[in-house]
């Protein structure tokens, strides 16, 4: 449940899960409905959600008429008890606007249903999503000094036995690749990012603001 108070969003929410109802619109027959849907997602409690989450399928409609994908993005919580992670959906503001009742550890505030896979993969995983940013950002650059320009990339699984950790990429003609780094490139990733990495606080995790953060350490 979200609450006005002095300006600022208050996200509440207890072991029940909020249901509700999202309006879509077909873009291919112009069908309109209401989309049931959960705003709190519990992952220990409801397992089917999270998995929807990972194979991308709990943000899309299909159509009842014609069968088009309907993309149904909404704000939601998603909160996993036993890893202490809270991760705040929320497509528009920023970190200052929401205070969170909860006293887990690491909070985040992402803006894409691809953005909260990922991050809940990443600490699934054992790994932290400040140094993977860092490394995603030097695998994007490699990527564009090889004359290769890619629209997204995002850590997808770890293959434990060969340890190595695997990238779903994106290319600009939107055409998707896996590519697998080596795991002593995130070591090292961790070791750079050692000293700005801070859980204690709601952010925002994105390459950007970590190599900000990274370069000014290395300006200093």
């Amino acid at each position: 449940m979200l609450k006005k108070c002095r300006k600022l969003l208050f996200f509440w929410y207890n072991k029940t899960m909020k249901t509700i109802l999202v309006p879509v619109s077909c873009p291919n027959c112009g069908h309109e409905a209401y989309v049931k849907s959960e705003q709190f997602i519990i992952p220990e409690f409801h397992q089917k959600h999270r998995e929807a989450i990972l194979d991308g399928s709990f943000f899309q409609y299909r159509c009842p008429v014609c069968r088009t994908a309907i993309e149904c993005i909404h704000d939601c919580v998603y909160h996993d008890h036993a890893r202490h992670l809270l991760l705040i959906l929320k497509r528009q503001g920023n970190e200052k606007e929401i205070v969170v009742e909860t006293v887990e550890p690491i909070q985040r505030l992402v803006r894409t249903p691809l953005q909260l896979r990922e991050t809940i993969r990443i600490f699934e995983d054992h790994f932290h999503d400040v140094p993977m940013s860092d490394l995603k950002a030097r695998l994007l650059a490699q990527f564009k000094s090889r004359g290769c320009r890619l629209l997204s990339i995002s850590y997808h699984d770890f293959d434990e036995p060969n340890k190595l950790l695997w990238f779903e990429v994106m290319n600009d003609h939107q055409q998707i690749d896996y590519r697998a780094v080596s795991l002593k490139y995130y070591e090292a990733a961790r070791q750079r990012t050692s000293s700005i990495i801070d859980d204690t606080v709601l952010q925002e995790v994105t390459i950007t603001n970590v190599m900000k953060r990274v370069n000014l350490i290395k300006n200093d």
